[in-house]
C-alpha cells in the first residue's frame, strides 16, 4: 500500500492529483481528517475484505505512521519544501481561506508573520 502523507503548502495537491491519474477510485482512500485519525482505519475497516484488498493508495493530512494498522506493509511518501518557504506560504493561505480553523483568528488580530509563527509554534 502506497501512503501518500500530505504536507500543507509542499505541492502535495499536485502530487495528489497525479496519483489520482494512475489509480482507479476504488484503489485510493483519501481522508484529510480535522479532529481524529482513527476516522481514517475506522473507514478502512468497515470496508469488505475485498474493497480493503483493492486499496492500493491511502492518502491525506496525517502523521506519518498514521496507516501501521494496514495489512499490506505501507511505503510511505512525502514532498517536502524549505521549512521558512512553506511557512510563509501557509501564513498567507490561511488568511484567504475562510474554512480554515485559524482563518478568523489571524483575521481578526491582524496577526503578522511573526504573531502567526508564535502562535502556530507555541
Amino acid at each position: 500500500t502506497l501512503v501518500f502523507v500530505h504536507v500543507p503548502k509542499t505541492a502535495g495537491t499536485t502530487l495528489q492529483s497525479i496519483i489520482s491519474r494512475l489509480y482507479k477510485p476504488h484503489e485510493i482512500l483519501a481522508e484529510y481528517p480535522t479532529e481524529s485519525l482513527s476516522r481514517l482505519e475506522q473507514r478502512f475497516k468497515a470496508f469488505s475484505t475485498e474493497q480493503q484488498v483493492a486499496i492500493k493508495v491511502i492518502l491525506g493530512h496525517f502523521p506519518y505512521g498514521s496507516c501501521n494498522w494496514s495489512e499490506n506493509r505501507p511505503t510511505y511518501v512525502t514532498v517536502l519544501r524549505d521549512p521558512i518557504d512553506r511557512l510563509i506560504s501557509h501564513y498567507h493561505f490561511v488568511k484567504r481561506a475562510p474554512d480554515h480553523y485559524l482563518h478568523q483568528a489571524v483575521n481578526v488580530q491582524d496577526m503578522s508573520l511573526e504573531e502567526y509563527v508564535a502562535l502556530v509554534f507555541h
